[in-house]
């Protein structure tokens, strides 16, 4: 029976997916592709979803790679649920809301204090925005998100790219 709240679902394999010239790994599962032909990725690549991945609450993205969808399966996952790399597992959920972004504590903060940084912040695409939140959110410590907050306001308003920062 299909859960209302998660109405798609599939079983795949944990699997170590090396991405870009850097050769970067990460661990993912594919995305089945009836699936990818029912949610219409062709025409949005980098569809926002989220669900369970055995009973453990996720957010995030579908990624496109030579024709395939994967999800990427973050350590804290692969952790709580004791399952790694050649295991499978039971993925289910829904589509998200394509322009939510987790906005970091100490980013609204300075963005409340900083109108200039705060009008280049809404002229951000939300995935931009996502790009930037993560920059603050990465650190594990306050202090070093507080840190990040300032850095990336100013480079909001000097126009910095992701990328250049």
């Amino acid at each position: 029976m299909v859960d209302p709240a998660y109405p798609h679902l599939f079983d795949a394999e944990i699997c170590a997916h090396d991405v870009g010239p850097k050769r970067y790994r990460y661990t993912v599962v594919y995305l089945p592709d009836s699936l990818a032909v029912t949610l219409g990725l062709r025409e949005t690549p980098r569809l926002r979803i989220e669900g369970e991945i055995e009973d453990f609450p996720f957010a995030g993205a579908l990624q496109p790679a030579m024709g395939v969808w994967y999800l990427m399966v973050p350590a804290e996952i692969r952790a709580a649920t004791g399952c790694g790399l050649g295991d499978t597992v039971h993925v289910r959920f829904r589509v998200g809301d394509q322009d939510h972004v987790d906005k970091p504590r100490e980013l609204t903060d300075v963005l409340a204090e900083n109108g200039a940084a705060a009008a280049a912040w809404a002229a951000l695409t939300p995935g931009a925005q996502r790009g930037w939140a993560y920059v603050v959110s990465k650190p594990k410590r306050a202090e070093t998100r507080e840190r990040k907050a300032v850095a990336v306001a100013a480079a909001l308003v000097a126009g910095t790219s992701l990328r250049d920062f």
